[in-house]
Formats: C-alpha cells, structure tokens, sequence
C-alpha cells in the first residue's frame, strides 16, 4: 500500500533563518537611508505615506472622514508633522479602522511600530517564500535571502512608511496554497490590485468555483463593509483619480510611463507631447490583462502557483499608480520563477537584471542632478523598474509557454520475435 506524501511544512528552519536575514538587512539599510539622509540634511518623504494612514486614524478617532482632506491637513499640523498629503487618504476604510490604535500614539513612535510590524512581516514573507525549497542548495536560497533584503523597493517601502511589506506574506500565503480566499480578500480590501490574482481560481476548473466565490464576497464585504458602517464613499472619486495621467518623478506604473512620454515633469521633458494618456493606458493593460489571465488558464491548467504569479505580476505593473515600493509583492513572483527555472543559469541572469533594473532607479536619481541638458533622456530613463517588472513578466511567459508544450515521447523499440 502506496502512503500518501506529507504536504510541505509552512515553514522550515531553515526558511526562518532566511527570513530573519532578509529582515537584518533589510533593517540595515534602512537605518544606512537613515544615516546617510541625516548627514544631508534631508529627511524629506520619511515615512510620508504612514503619516497618511496614521492621520486617517487620528481623524478615525476624533469622529471625522478620512476622507477629508482639510481634517487630515489640521490633524497633521496640530501634531507637528511635514508631509506631502497629496491626495490624502486614498485607501478602502479597512486600513484606518485597523490603524486606529497607532492613531492613539504620537506620530514618529506610531511609525516606529509600524516599521517594526513592516520588518517582521518582511521576514515572515521570506520564510513562507523559502521554506519550500527544501532541496534547494543552501547557497542559493542565502542568495535569494539577499536579494529580498535588499531589494530596492523594501527599502522604500520602509522609508516612506508605506503598507506594502504588511501585505506581502499574504501574497506569499496565497502563493503556498494556504488561506488563499482569506488572505486575497484582507489584501484585496486594502490595496486593490491583488483582485487580479483571483483570475487564478479560474485555472482550477471547477475545483476553483467556490474559494472564487468566496474570496469575492469576503473581498466585497471587507472593502465596503467598513465605509457603509459609517456613511463615508468619498474612495470612489479616489479610484476615478488614479487613471488620470501623472507626471510625477516616482511613478513607476504605464499611467506614469505614458504621461512622462506626454507631459513635462520636474526632471524631464515629453519627446511625445500631446499623447493620450488615458485610453492608450487603458488599451494597453486591458490586452495585456486579457492575454495574461488566457495564458494562466491554458499554461496553468489545475496549477494554482504559476497562474497566481503571472497574474500577480501583471496585476503589480498594470497598477495605475505606482511608486518603486509597490513593486515590493514581486517579491514573491522572483521566488516562483527562479523554482520554475531552477538550473538554468539564464533564468538566473534574467533575474539579476530584474532586480538591478529596480535598483536602477536611485543610480537615475544620482544623474538627474549631472545630466540637466538631457532631459528628454530621462523621461526613458524614469522608468527603470517599470521595465523590470515588465521583463519578468516576459519570463514568467515564456516559462508558461515551454511548460504548455507537449513532451516527445521516444518511440518504443519491439523486441525482435523470437522463431519457436
């Protein structure tokens, strides 16, 4: 009698050990941005977008709408803190009523735990990434620990104070297997974009038909629960304003790309002015999304973690605003394909270059300030990590594809007959 296989631990020693120095560094070199931003002076945008979600708590609190700006603006002036509101909260309610008790603490303590909670769940996301990979030798997954803790977007993510790190071992939970309409639902409910992934259900035939279902309504019910309990519906004008074109510096998204390519920014000029941004954005991602979810469903038939990562990766890129730091989650996306490709060396260097085309970005912000006369030079060279996601989007497709081919099969040879 045939015993059936264990399923993977969730978590392995040595998975552990990889998250916990994945955190190490990625502590290290936040407190190096720390350091080095000290001695300039320059502590512009520390923990910026935090002070959104912890002023949106305060006003949580005080009876308000985070939705308000002007009440945000007053909560943040009456605590002393200088920050880019911009268009203020901008976020489902879910995120303010959970960060109601870090609107109790003063700001800079209330964004200490926050980075520390940021940390962990660095860590922990690392370890449910790694812990599969038992036979895997311990050199590459140092490797791939590395490449986690220093990767360029978690270090934004920890400067500005932003939420991505919280969500991240959601992602990698739902890429396990494990509590995937539970875990896609709190982070679809916070961020939007992980609602794309839930096209993965879709791979799994009629096996997927039910935790789709599920992870929808839970997903519906934790996005508008929380605004219908208290009467606030102002996100909807949020959403609307996120596919408007924005030439800010940082965008990493196609809505940024296109509208640096369109409109002059502070630091570069459009070599195509007067393109429209918004239908072309909105073509764009919808074939690319119409493609991505076909080819999850026709290369990922009854696999769920190679659909989940090429939707995830899409839904990352195609985002309508982006920062470098909300390219964290492809964090998980690098881990599946490096397994996918295991003993490729090319795979390898195709994810090298990934990382260093999101690294690439602070080596742009350096020449920015030398190259004043190029300025259309850096509407292209803005766009570094975009081009990176875009590239390993690129190799999870070609991974799917070689997976959906037909393996040969050697004919079978006859053994002569034998005369009686």
């Amino acid at each position: 009698m045939r015993l059936a296989a264990r399923p993977d631990p969730l978590l392995t020693a040595r998975g552990v050990l990889a998250g916990g120095w994945a955190c190490l560094l990625a502590a290290a070199t936040f407190a190096l941005s720390l350091a080095q931003n000290r001695s300039d002076r320059a502590l512009g945008g520390l923990f910026n977008d935090f002070y959104d979600y912890w002023a949106a708590a305060r006003v949580l609190n005080l009876g308000g709408s985070p939705y308000d700006k002007h009440l945000l603006v007053q909560v943040l002036d009456a605590a002393g803190v200088h920050s880019t509101v911009g268009t203020g909260y901008s976020y489902p309610l879910l995120l303010a009523e959970v960060g109601r008790p870090l609107g109790l603490l003063p700001p800079l303590p209330a964004a200490a735990v926050f980075t520390l909670g940021s940390l962990a769940a660095l860590g922990l996301a690392v370890a449910l990434l790694l812990s599969p990979l038992r036979d895997a030798p311990a050199r590459a997954v140092g490797v791939l620990a590395t490449a986690a803790g220093l990767f360029a977007p978690v270090d934004g993510t920890l400067y500005v104070g932003q939420v991505n790190l919280c969500l991240l071992p959601a992602a990698a939970l739902a890429w396990r297997g494990t509590w995937r309409p539970g875990s896609l639902a709190v982070a679809s409910a916070v961020k939007l974009y992980p609602l794309a992934t839930l096209g993965a259900y879709l791979a799994l035939g009629r096996r997927g038909v039910r935790p789709l279902l599920t992870a929808l309504v839970a997903a519906a019910g934790l996005t508008l629960l929380p605004n219908l309990l208290t009467g606030t519906w102002s996100y909807g004008v949020n959403v609307v304003q996120m596919f408007k074109p924005d030439p800010y510096w940082s965008n990493q998204s196609v809505n940024g790309f296109l509208s640096r390519l369109a409109m002059p920014s502070d630091w570069s000029r459009p070599p195509l002015p007067g393109l429209p941004v918004t239908p072309l954005m909105l073509v764009a991602c919808a074939l690319l999304g119409a493609a991505t979810l076909a080819l999850a469903l026709r290369a990922h038939r009854g696999r769920w973690p190679g659909a989940f990562a090429l939707l995830l990766c899409y839904s990352v890129v195609a985002a309508p605003k982006n920062s470098l730091w909300n390219l964290t989650p492809l964090l998980v996306v690098l881990v599946h394909a490096w397994s996918e490709g295991r003993g490729r060396r090319w795979t390898s260097a195709v994810l090298g270059l990934v990382w260093a085309l999101c690294a690439g970005i602070r080596l742009v912000d350096v020449l920015r300030g030398t190259l004043p006369g190029h300025p259309v030079a850096m509407a292209w060279l803005g766009s570094l990590p975009l081009y990176g996601g875009l590239l390993l989007t690129g190799l999870l497709v070609h991974q799917a594809l070689a997976a959906a081919r037909p393996v040969p099969v050697a004919p079978s040879v006859e053994a002569p007959e034998v005369a009686a």
